[in-house]
């Protein structure tokens, strides 16, 4: 892990300091050995000030670099400390967002899939029914024209009067049973 991204410097804060400040700063990359004036009590308090925060000298005078470089172009280490920390939050809180939803859409897949399962169990039932329905309406039609050539009424050879019973056993005169109406 970087200094910079230890104490929450972005990358375009530290470009905004570079552009600034280009002309007074050593590009190189890498360690500088400075000396750095100050008296022995000020250096032992510097040491058992960063052994309490548990870091390294040179990396506490680092902190301070970085610190001193952002106050330039009025950025403080807090400020942005804090909106990378928002940042941070914002990012985990989409990430649980779409977590959610892609946890929502595995559950409405699942479902669909199941949905469509039953649907086409169901439409496999209404076509076998369907099949069955034609086969007795089949069935039906034929036992009709059965009945209907076994127990057709003869009719008599000779001419029946309007007034006759009707040939068809109804009880009925022919005139009002099967007498052709003309008209």
């Amino acid at each position: 892990m970087t200094p910079s991204s230890e104490i929450g410097l972005s990358r375009r804060i530290l470009s905004k300091i570079d552009t600034k400040l280009r002309s007074d700063l050593d590009e190189e990359k890498g360690e500088w050995l400075v000396k750095v004036p100050a008296s022995p009590a000020v250096r032992a308090v510097w040491k058992r000030y960063c052994d309490s925060v548990g870091i390294p000298m040179g990396h506490g005078l680092a902190v301070l670099l970085h610190h001193e470089l952002a106050s330039i172009v009025d950025e403080d280490v807090e400020t942005l400390s804090h909106r990378l920390k928002a940042r941070e939050a914002e990012l985990e809180a989409r990430d649980r967002e779409l977590r959610e939803r892609e946890k929502e859409l595995r559950q409405r897949d699942r479902v669909l899939v199941l949905f469509k399962a039953d649907l086409e169990q169901r439409e496999r039932e209404v076509a076998a029914r369907e099949r069955n329905v034609a086969v007795v309406e089949h069935n039906l039609a034929q036992q009709l024209k059965q009945i209907a050539k076994t127990e057709a009424p003869a009719r008599p050879g000779r001419k029946l009067g309007r007034n006759e019973p009707c040939w068809c056993k109804s009880g009925k005169k022919y005139k009002n049973c099967h007498l052709p109406q003309v008209g």
